[in-house]
């Protein structure tokens, strides 16, 4: 399952760059330093969302808005296939 974050009426689209999303970095927590990888942020419109999808080739089966994702307000979800 795809998701992105949805934002109604978006004055800016924000990206991250995909290749920085595994990238290893060091972390605290709780007074203890571990190692995690980064994530990776894209915040972008309902049809951009699903301009994307198709044009990497990709069918769309269902796409939804799901507010039922821990610390996130509303998210566009997508199940799709090759």
């Amino acid at each position: 399952m795809l998701s992105t974050i949805l934002k109604t009426d978006v004055a800016e689209e924000i990206s991250i760059k995909i290749m920085d999303a595994f990238v290893v970095r060091k972390n605290i927590n709780t007074n203890k330093e571990i190692m995690v990888t980064s994530t990776s942020c894209n915040i972008v419109d309902f049809a951009t969302f699903k301009e994307e999808i198709i044009r990497n080739n990709f069918k769309i089966i269902k796409c939804y808005i799901s507010s039922d994702i821990p610390n996130f307000d509303k998210c566009i979800c997508a199940i799709i296939s090759k």
